[in-house]
């Protein structure tokens, strides 16, 4: 938590002051470190601007993806390639703290190894991230559950 914030003109004078490093949960105990958390509530986003579509909020109808739009399109490569390009551009729009590292779609074969016959009906994304002017990486697994 900073004692002054950003936009307060006393910033540039004393600083960005004190950031505390442990939370606690519920219970009282200790619990993640503020980078941990970081990439907790940057994942989220993630999340939340890929299954938003675009002009589903109101008063901020450019907020969201394609992604949704594509749902129900027919799962090959051109999905492949539209997804990509729709993931890739909202990330680079709306959450500037990452670089998109990479985007994976798990081939039918490996989704009826791992999850049964109902992943037939399931298209996984993975999108592997890294945070900009760190070295730390993290992930991120959409599934949709599509009909055939």
């Amino acid at each position: 938590m900073a004692l002054v914030e950003e936009n307060n003109p006393l910033f540039n004078l004393i600083g960005g002051g004190v950031k505390f490093r442990f939370g606690f949960s519920a219970a009282g105990k200790t619990s993640e470190t503020a980078a941990d958390l970081e990439m907790t509530k940057i994942k989220e986003n993630i999340l939340h601007l890929l299954s938003t579509a675009v002009g589903e909020w109101p008063y901020r109808p450019e907020f969201g993806s394609a992604l949704p739009d594509l749902m129900f399109e027919p799962n090959d490569d051109i999905l492949k390639d539209r997804a990509f390009i729709a993931i890739t551009e909202a990330v680079a729009q709306w959450e500037p703290r990452v670089d998109i590292e990479a985007i994976g779609f798990p081939t039918q074969e490996e989704l009826l190894s791992s999850q049964g016959a109902s992943a037939a009906q399931t298209l996984q994304i993975l999108i592997v991230f890294k945070l900009k002017g760190t070295a730390q990486e993290g992930s991120v697994l959409l599934a949709f559950e599509r009909e055939q």
